[in-house]
C-alpha cells in the first residue's frame, strides 16, 4: 500500500517541529529562571543569552563541519565579550551567560558530530535525539553531584589550589579582565583583535562574492589561532598528503578512499 502524497516520509526520521516550538521557549525559561534564582543573572540579560544560541549554534556547528573541531571556548569568549558591555562588572553574569550559550552551541555540533555514526549504526536523528536529551539527565543527577563532591567540598577559591582546571582558569581570568574594562587591555591585543576581526570580514566577503569557492576558511583560520599547533598541523599534513584535484569525484575520490582510511584510522586511534 502507497504512503498518501501528504505523508512526510521524514515523519519517522526527524523530530517534529512541535518538539522545538514548544520546547525551546518552556527549557530557554527554565534555564533564565535558574540562571537568576542561582546566580544572580538578571531576567533580562538570561533573555538575550536565548537568541544567542541561535547564533552561536550556527556559527559552531559551521565550524565542525569544517574542521571536526568544536569550537566550545571560543563560543564561551564571545558571549563574554557581549555581556562584558552589557553588564559591566558582574562576573557571575560573564561567566553563567557564557556556560549558557557555549554549552547549547557544543551540543549542537555534538550531535551533528553523531549524524553520521548514528546512521551508519542505524540509528535515526530523533532516536540520537533523545539519547541526547537521556544524557542531560544523566549529567544533571550525577555529574553535578561528583563535581561537588570532588571539587567544591571546600571553598570554592581552593579548587583552584588543588586542582589545575586549565580551562576553567582561562574563563575566569577573561572574565576578571572583561570586569575591569576593556581599556585595560594591552593595546596591541586590541590592535590584534581588530586586525582579526577585519580579516575575519574580508575571508567571509570573498566566500560570499565566489559563491563558495575561495579557497580560503575564515572559520579554519579563526581555529587555527586557538587550538595548538601540532594540532594544525596533523591537519596541514592529512589534507597536503591526501588531498588532490580529483579527490572529491570520480576515480579520484575511489583510489583516496583505498588508502586513505586503511592508513589514518590507525593514527587517529593513536
Amino acid at each position: 500500500m502507497q504512503a498518501a502524497p501528504t505523508d512526510d516520509p521524514l515523519r519517522s526520521i526527524e523530530l517534529p517541529m512541535r518538539v522545538f516550538a514548544l520546547g525551546i521557549p518552556l527549557v530557554g525559561g527554565v534555564v533564565v529562571l535558574l540562571a537568576h534564582l542561582f546566580f544572580g543573572v538578571k531576567i533580562w540579560l538570561g533573555i538575550v543569552a536565548i537568541p544567542l544560541v541561535f547564533a552561536f549554534a550556527l556559527i559552531a556547528v559551521n565550524a565542525t563541519a569544517l574542521t571536526s573541531i568544536i569550537p566550545t571556548g571560543a563560543m564561551g569568549k564571545l558571549t563574554q565579550l557581549g555581556y562584558g558591555v552589557l553588564d559591566p562588572g558582574n562576573i557571575k553574569t560573564n561567566l553563567m551567560t557564557a556556560g549558557i550559550t557555549a554549552e547549547v552551541a557544543a551540543n549542537a555540533s555534538n550531535l551533528l558530530s553523531d549524524i553520521k555514526p548514528g546512521y551508519m549504526l542505524g540509528a535515526k536523528p530523533r532516536q540520537q535525539a533523545l539519547g541526547h536529551v537521556l544524557g542531560i539527565f544523566a549529567g544533571a543527577f550525577v555529574a553535578v553531584p561528583v563535581f561537588y563532591l570532588v571539587l567544591l567540598h571546600a571553598e570554592p577559591t581552593a579548587m583552584f589550589e588543588q586542582h589545575p582546571l586549565p580551562a576553567a582558569r582561562i574563563w575566569h581570568a577573561f572574565a576578571e579582565l572583561l570586569t575591569q574594562g576593556l581599556a585595560n587591555l594591552n593595546p596591541s591585543t586590541r590592535w590584534a583583535a581588530l586586525i582579526g576581526a577585519l580579516i575575519g570580514l574580508a575571508l567571509e566577503t570573498a566566500r560570499l562574492l565566489t559563491r563558495g569557492r575561495f579557497w580560503l576558511s575564515g572559520v579554519a583560520v579563526g581555529l587555527a589561532a586557538v587550538i595548538p599547533f601540532h594540532t594544525c598541523f596533523s591537519m596541514f599534513l592529512g589534507s597536503s598528503s591526501c588531498g588532490s584535484p580529483d579527490a572529491g569525484r570520480g576515480v579520484g575520490r575511489e583510489r583516496a578512499n583505498l588508502w586513505l582510511l586503511p592508513t589514518t584510522r590507525p593514527c587517529v586511534a593513536a
